[in-house]
């Protein structure tokens, strides 16, 4: 009896958030995926997998907890370096932003940061965005993924800042690896392009290309998998 109540807990509580999606309204967490999937998901959208929800909530406790430990320990001493003492250095965190581009009319780029800080150290001060993407096994990161420095660029972009942090975590054992990422205009102008394109191909009702099914990866774990496929059936006949 028990489970069952926490099951619907569980479910209920996971899906109070879920995305909404709008023609027009899109978002640079989604944008370095295959474009044929974000297409079904605004044009035939369905009820994300419990599981994959879970996956989001656990990468929500992941930043809280690190957000939670910026504001805790908010100035710290750096120690000796040689023969001197550091200054300490003080942190000012603001956990998470929403930040919104227009791309074109009636197109909208619209994402969430994570972690934005001020470190200031005497009368030297800096800005640091960290992105924080949890993941199930640390050991396989060997680089930042394209997807994640789409989307940090993006905050980047907006923000005015040249240089800005992915932090992963494990899920499990909370073990991290940090990679310093800097601002590309190349990658802006990608993102600008891939919202275009997609929009063209949403309000054209035009399937756009199955990028997906150059890593096997992304369409192992895509629910639109049939949907993909009869749709090429129907175009090539």
């Amino acid at each position: 009896m028990l489970e069952y109540i926490l099951s619907i807990i569980f479910e209920k509580y996971l899906r109070e958030n879920e995305r909404k999606r709008v023609i027009g309204i899109y978002y640079p967490s989604e944008m370095g995926f295959c474009l044929r999937r974000t297409y079904f998901l605004y044009k035939k959208p369905k009820p994300i997998p419990l599981k994959t929800l879970l996956l989001f909530e656990s990468g929500r406790v992941v930043h809280e907890w690190l957000a939670n430990l910026f504001m805790k320990y908010d100035e710290i001493e750096l120690g000796k370096i040689g023969d001197f003492f550091m200054e300490k250095i003080k942190i000012d965190v603001r956990s998470e932003g929403k930040l919104a581009f227009k791309v074109d009319e009636g197109v909208w780029l619209i994402g969430r940061f994570d972690d934005l800080l001020l470190v200031k150290l005497g009368d030297y001060q800096d800005l640091f965005l960290i992105e924080v993407k949890s993941v199930r096994d640390i050991s396989m990161i060997r680089e930042p993924k394209e997807s994640h420095r789409m989307q940090i660029n993006f905050y980047m972009k907006l923000l005015g800042i040249e240089e800005g942090y992915i932090m992963y975590v494990d899920r499990k054992t909370y073990e991290y690896k940090i990679f310093k990422v800097e601002f590309s205009k190349e990658l802006w102008e990608k993102l600008i392009e891939r919202v275009k394109k997609l929009h063209e191909c949403l309000v054209n009702d035009e399937l756009p290309e199955p990028e997906g099914r150059k890593t096997f990866w992304m369409c192992k774990y895509c629910d639109y998998i049939d949907e993909c496929l009869k749709g090429d059936e129907e175009k090539w006949g």
